[in-house]
Parts: structure tokens; sequence; C-alpha cells
């Protein structure tokens, strides 16, 4: 597939190109290379290793916002676009994880999406807009994955749960109305339960966790210092699962943190871990005694730009786009 960018405003996608999408990216997932994928028992792995000094984006939840994600291709870094860099293969982008679920912006189409919902309106207007942003936003990345699958990922979020289901490390989702189950209704009702089920597995297989050369990243602040053998094994592991999705502020001491960066960065005493999932204001917030950076500001076109060991620099690797 040839990656080429001809959305131009956010549509809720055809059921046969929504699974078209599902069954070519599952497959891209289940077939990653095992160089920066490892596998167990022939089965994909939770985690990613890059061992390569690929300059690389981190980009934090989307929450529905299309136009942050085709702003981001079109962002130019040294006089070169993203996607320009991408199909050079000089860069590689992670997303933090949350694609669906536009938040507090979107308050008032929540509401009246909920008005029509507890009417029995399941395909209302306002549920459909909200939609059309979230999977607008969740084909593009897939096209991306399909496409440079070694160099784009996207790691699994709380969000990630389309069933908004309480198993396999998951929890149902609320904020400002009944989100995940009024998602979760629209999918079965317009897609159908046999797509909306292709869609969770992919979310499935999404990967949770990420080393690389002075950095590790997962969607929220780790709740234990896991093992490598556990994060490759984690879909054995629901409670781990859970661990590096649901975590919230000041919930654990941050100790996880600094174990894992001394298990897996002993090479580069300066590293950081990076996560997305609770908004901050001003950017960022540094938690754990300043070695974990989280960056998911929701009023901020945000992203991290990083060479592999160098020391991060908030005013100098944070890229906000106006």
């Amino acid at each position: 597939m040839n990656y080429s960018n001809t959305v131009i405003k956010p549509i809720l996608p055809s059921k046969e190109e929504l699974s078209f999408l599902l069954h070519s990216v599952i497959d891209t997932l289940l077939n990653e290379d095992e160089a920066y994928r490892p596998r167990y028992k022939g089965d994909v792995g939770s985690l990613l290793e890059f061992k390569d000094s690929l300059p690389v984006i981190i980009i934090p939840d989307l929450h529905a916002r299309f136009y942050f994600l085709l702003s981001l291709l079109d962002y130019k870094i040294e006089g070169e676009t993203i996607r320009s860099l991408l199909e050079q293969e000089k860069i590689r982008l992670v997303f933090l994880g949350d694609g669906l679920h536009t938040e507090a912006m979107q308050k008032e189409r929540w509401i009246k999406a909920y008005e029509a919902f507890l009417r029995g309106s399941l395909t209302n207007p306002f549920i459909e807009e909200e939609m059309a942003e979230g999977l607008s936003l969740m084909t593009e990345v897939m096209r991306l994955k399909i496409t440079y699958p070694a160099l784009v990922h996207f790691l699994k979020g709380n969000h990630e749960n389309i069933l908004n289901e309480e198993s396999y490390g998951n929890r149902p989702f609320r904020k400002i109305v009944m989100e995940g189950e009024m998602v979760k209704a629209f999918m079965l009702s317009y897609y159908g339960k046999e797509l909306t089920e292709l869609y969770a597995s992919f979310e499935f297989l999404l990967p949770l966790f990420v080393i690389g050369e002075g950095f590790l990243m997962s969607h929220a602040e780790p709740a234990k210092a896991y093992s490598k053998k556990e994060l490759i094994e984690a879909k054995k592991h629901p409670s781990l699962i859970h661990g590096l999705t649901w975590t919230k502020n000041d919930e654990v001491s941050g100790q996880a943190v600094i174990k894992l960066l001394k298990k897996f960065q002993r090479a580069y005493p300066h590293a950081r871990y990076y996560v997305g999932h609770r908004p901050v204001e001003e950017r960022l917030a540094y938690r754990a005694g300043g070695k974990l950076v989280q960056i998911h500001d929701a009023n901020l076109n945000q992203f991290v730009y990083l060479k592999p060991g160098e020391l991060f620099d908030d005013k100098k690797n944070i890229l906000v786009i106006e």
C-alpha cells in the first residue's frame, strides 16, 4: 500500500474500507519484525525495543484530533516534512495511545449525543460527527502503520477498548457522559458485531512499552517495575496491561519509573520515561523526581522530537503546531 493523504475532512469510513484496513493492519501487527518486537511461543509480544539511532517523534493522546495528525505529517523538521522523513526512513513515530473520544472541547456535543442516546437513538448526528473524527483519525493511523510498519507505532491506551469491557486489563470508560458505552453502541449499530470485534482484535495487538536509546515509553505511568519477559508476554498478564494504561497521577510512588530506567537505560543516566494519559497544563509535567515526562496537554497540538541518546530539554524538544 502506498500511503497518500487524500482525506481532507473527517468522514465515517465505509464498512468495506474499515474492514480492509483492519484486516491489513492486524496482519501487519501479527508479522512485525522480531528485531524490534520480540515474540513468545510464536505469538507477537507487547514490547518494542529499538536499537538504532533514528530520531523519534513522540505523540501524546490524540483523542480524535484528526487535523492534529494531518498537520503533524506536514510539519517541517530541519527543512523536511515528517511525511517526507518517513518516506526516506529517517524518522520514527510513536503514538502514546488514546485514539478515540474527544475531550472537554467537545463537551456540548457529547451531552447532545447522550440525550439522543437516552431516547434510543444510537446513530444520531452528534455521535456520528464524533465517530467521523475518531475513525478518520484511526484509519489514517492504520494506513501509516501498514505503509511504514517499522517506523510507525501506536501504543495501547486505556481508551483502546471499543467493547467498553472490563477484562484483559481494560475498564469501561466514562468522563463527560457514557462515552465508552455510546461508542460501543454506535459501532455495533452502524458497523455490526463482526467489524466491531475485529476492531477490538486490532486494539489487543497494539504494543504497550517502548525501549530506545535514552528513553522509555508507555501510555500511562507504570504501576510496577516489570521485567522484560513480563513486558513481552503482557497479553498473559491483564494486571500489567492495566498497570501501563490506567495508572492515575500520584497513584504510585514513581519508584517503578526509577527502577525501569536503571534496568533498561544503564548506558544513559540522563534517560527519561515519556507518558501521556492524564492531561497536564503548560505543556508538560515532571513526575518521579523529574525522570518521568508527561506530555498530554489537550489544549496544544504538541509532540516531542528526540534524537536517541540526547539530553531532553523541554524548551528545545517539545514542538507545538500552531
